[in-house]
């Protein structure tokens, strides 16, 4: 809440906060927090991301498909979309298009891997929503440190995102 007082435009830090909501199984919560980071920033595949996964959680398979789609547009060799989008099509029972929208995540990520060995940038860097990908995503484990490996050009998503995890460690106390 603090990264997103700072500064309201600041689309990643709804982001961030939308996917610790989203770890604490508070979707409703969750769902405004991404709306307005896809908003800010409709270049952002992850925010779109971020929104439909929370949406397939409510049950809200149709919604839940039309943002994943937007998030496949601005980037159709995004895996975790791919993912989800199984997901979304096992939901349906649609359990030929789960299959093959599975391995097509699992080729791209394959693909990606050998790219990023090669040195290649990889489109999964560019906005900074991306590192809150895991349903595992923890904000309180968050440092300085490990935000600069993954942004190093971004001083301000730093300050912004540990301001944030500090408050949030603050408030687990």
């Amino acid at each position: 809440s603090e990264a997103i007082e700072l500064n309201d435009r600041f689309s990643a830090a709804y982001v961030l906060k939308g996917a610790a909501l989203y770890g604490q199984k508070e979707y409703e919560i969750a769902i405004p927090l991404f709306k307005r980071a896809t908003k800010d920033a409709p270049g952002d595949a992850g925010a779109f991301l971020w929104l439909g996964k929370t949406l397939l959680a409510l049950g809200k398979v149709d919604e839940a498909e039309a943002e994943l789609q937007k998030a496949l547009n601005i980037d159709n060799r995004y895996v975790a979309a791919h993912r989800v989008m199984a997901d979304v099509y096992a939901k349906r029972e649609q359990v030929d298009k789960a299959v093959v929208t599975r391995e097509k995540a699992n080729t791209l990520e394959s693909e990606l891997r050998g790219e990023a060995a090669l040195g290649r940038p990889n489109a999964d860097d560019a906005f900074p929503s991306r590192i809150a990908e895991t349903d595992q995503f923890d904000p309180t484990m968050i440092s300085a440190e490990s935000l600069q490996s993954q942004t190093p050009s971004s001083s301000l998503l730093t300050d912004l995102v540990c301001a944030l995890a500090e408050k949030q460690r603050d408030q687990l106390k």
